[in-house]
This record gives structure tokens, C-alpha cells and sequence, in this order.
């Protein structure tokens, strides 16, 4: 997923999808098949009441197993968002604002206003996250 960190997680949804979701997915729909089949050869209404049961649990296990992984698919997608816009964040501060990597104590207004627009615009990125911190305030000069 990440061109920047190569973020293990995302393979491990991958092989979770495959290994756990899939596997599951298609159990459930061969369970599906017995249960609404009427002329399968239940050997007593007990042992279909177990079947019914059964498969009513796999389909309870299978949705949230699919919850899980799409959790998690946003999970990763909204790290790669931030790692992606904060080394955006900083390659500007880096360029724009210091001097070879290193601030200066005496800051020009034009670097003044680029910082206090990374720092914005990092705000927004954290706001729906519910951190609960304020908007970054003008700078004093």
C-alpha cells in the first residue's frame, strides 16, 4: 500500500482476507447449501437443529470477520494518508522555510505564513481523529 514505509500490515490484511475471510466465506456457503436443502439426509431434527446453529454462527463469525478487515483496510489507508501528507509537510518546511534543514532564529513573513500552513493543514488532517486540539492560532512577529 505505502510507496513510503512499506507498512507490513496491509500484507497481513491481504493474507487475513485470504487465509480467514475467503476460507470462511466459502464454508458458509456450503453450509448455506445443506441447511436450505430439504431432502438433505438429516440422520434427526436434533442433528439439524445443530446444522442450523452451526451455520448461523459461521455467518455471525463471517461478518465480522469481513468488519475486521474493512476496519483495518481504513486503518491503513488513513496511515498512508498521513505518513504521505506529513512527508509532504516536512519536504515543504525543508525546501520552503529552513535553511538546508535547519531553522533560523529570524523567520520572514512569507516562511512565517508557510508554517503556519503546514501546521494547519496538519491540524485538519488530525481533526476527525477527535484529539481534541485547537486550530493553530496566527503567528506572533
Amino acid at each position: 500500500m505505502s510507496n513510503v514505509n512499506n507498512w507490513k500490515f496491509a500484507t497481513v490484511l491481504d493474507e487475513f482476507s485470504k487465509r480467514e475471510v475467503e476460507y470462511l466465506r466459502v464454508e458458509t456457503e456450503r453450509a448455506q447449501e445443506i441447511v436450505e436443502n430439504p431432502n438433505y439426509p438429516w440422520k434427526d431434527d436434533k442433528q439439524k437443529e445443530f446444522g442450523i446453529a452451526r451455520y448461523n454462527k459461521m455467518k455471525d463469525r463471517l461478518a465480522f470477520l469481513k468488519y475486521v478487515l474493512e476496519e483495518g483496510k481504513n486503518i491503513c489507508t488513513q496511515h498512508e494518508t498521513l505518513v504521505a501528507r506529513l512527508a509532504k509537510y516536512y519536504d515543504q518546511w525543508y525546501s520552503e522555510v529552513s535553511n538546508n534543514g535547519k531553522q533560523e532564529c529570524e523567520v520572514m513573513s512569507e516562511q512565517a505564513d508557510i508554517l503556519q500552513n503546514i501546521f494547519v493543514e496538519i491540524w485538519k488532517e488530525l481533526k476527525p481523529l477527535g484529539l481534541n486540539l485547537p486550530m493553530p492560532n496566527g503567528m506572533n512577529l
